[in-house]
């Protein structure tokens, strides 16, 4: 894949597609941000799409798992800000996105529709949203050439969006959600697409933002991808919660704001054939202080 990491060794996120270092790619600590859902039903035209959904999520990586069409990409637009719920409230840190504007910059979404210009080039993207954050000329410079060294694109940066391949135009939409450093991530499937290198370097990526303070929700359908990054899991399954049962209350470990949450393998194995028993991984470190 054009613009993807060559080798197959694994490298640590503070290191380029050709192996030099790039110290200004380590993650530091950011503010720390809760995105929860209190009762939460969504609908279409269509028809009722989510049902009685109550999340809680701090700081680390959160995992809503489930079959194509159980409500996921759904449940990122409500949590995003951008589709109302028709009952129930969504908070960032207490506030409502749907009432204060403003507390949308702490959210970055990447999902299928990446809201990027196809006739523009990818410098010219990112240049766009840049100003969008409000981000000054100088230092949105550097951060689009950050994001552009992590995902591997900098040989792309002149190409037209509309000329690159499905797995290209996913790392621009990260790109995209990464570029304001927001304490909360929505990523919608973000490995749909990526090669396997970079599919486990975005992994890597995404646990050390998390073991600084950030709050990151992805979406699967993989069980091998919930396992690599998982601190709770939720299930979803036909709009609800698994089985019509809210997630167990949420149980701090390893200092203030890491939540792990177990999902009964039970299930699991109700959803779907494919899925099967998970196991949680609570081993995330509290952020430094």
């Amino acid at each position: 894949m054009q613009g993807s990491p060559s080798s197959p060794d694994r490298r640590p996120n503070s290191a380029r597609p050709d192996g030099r270092a790039t110290d200004h790619l380590r993650c530091e600590v950011g503010p720390m941000a809760t995105l929860t859902a209190e009762g939460v039903c969504a609908a279409y035209r269509s028809g009722v799409v989510l049902r009685d959904i109550d999340l809680e999520y701090g700081p680390g990586v959160h995992i809503l798992l489930g079959p194509n069409g159980s409500g996921k990409t759904t449940a990122f637009r409500v949590l995003a800000g951008i589709l109302p719920p028709m009952q129930g409230t969504v908070l960032v840190d207490g506030k409502n996105p749907y009432r204060q504007a403003d507390v949308k910059s702490a959210i970055g979404l990447a999902s299928h529709r990446s809201a990027l210009a196809h006739r523009l080039s990818v410098m010219d993207n990112l240049r766009y949203w840049a100003r969008v954050l409000g981000l000054a000329s100088g230092p949105s410079e550097a951060r689009i050439a950050d994001v552009l060294t992590l995902l591997g694109l900098e040989g792309l940066a002149d190409q037209r969006v509309g000329s690159l391949s499905r797995g290209q135009n996913q790392r621009v939409g990260l790109a995209k959600a990464f570029l304001g450093r927001p304490p909360i991530l929505l990523l919608d499937e973000p490995m749909s697409g990526l090669d396997p290198t970079m599919a486990e370097q975005l992994s890597d990526h995404l646990t050390e933002l998390a073991d600084h303070g950030h709050t990151i929700v992805t979406s699967t359908h993989a069980l091998t991808e919930a396992h690599r990054l998982a601190d709770d899991v939720t299930v979803l399954h036909g709009g609800r919660i698994a089985d019509g049962r809210r997630p167990s209350p949420t149980r701090w470990r390893h200092g203030p704001g890491i939540s792990t949450r177990s999902c009964p393998p039970e299930l699991l194995d109700r959803v779907s054939p494919r899925l099967r028993p998970v196991a949680t991984r609570a081993t995330r470190r509290p952020p430094p202080r």
